[in-house]
């Protein structure tokens, strides 16, 4: 399965964001991201106690790539929706630019 995850993208050097992106590229290739990681499953994967599953948890959560929400044993990792670009505003054509203002100079001269 290919990752929708650019690496080079979230990278910032940092030893901890580059651990989380590769727990987060582990989680999507074993099919729980997106989709719901069981902390047992966790803790037995990281070989970690349930406290350090969920720092890592956070870091991944921090990432901004999925939402994390904790729950009954198990965190819950949605792809957030794409947000819409916010639609350009209308462009006239020349002609539609001159009748306006030919019509805004007809309202001002009488």
């Amino acid at each position: 399965m290919k990752s929708p995850i650019t690496i080079n993208t979230h990278r910032d050097g940092s030893v901890n964001r580059d651990r989380a992106l590769l727990d987060l590229l582990e989680l999507e290739q074993l099919g729980v991201a997106p989709g719901v990681a069981p902390v047992a499953l966790l803790k037995a994967l990281w070989n970690l106690s349930q406290s350090q599953v969920s720092r890592r948890i956070n870091a991944i959560a921090e990432l901004g790539i999925y939402q994390v929400r904790p729950g009954h044993g198990r965190y819950t990792l949605i792809q957030p929706r794409p947000t819409r670009p916010e639609p350009k505003p209308q462009q006239l054509s020349p002609r539609e630019r001159w009748e306006a203002a030919r019509k805004q100079l007809q309202e001002v001269v009488g």
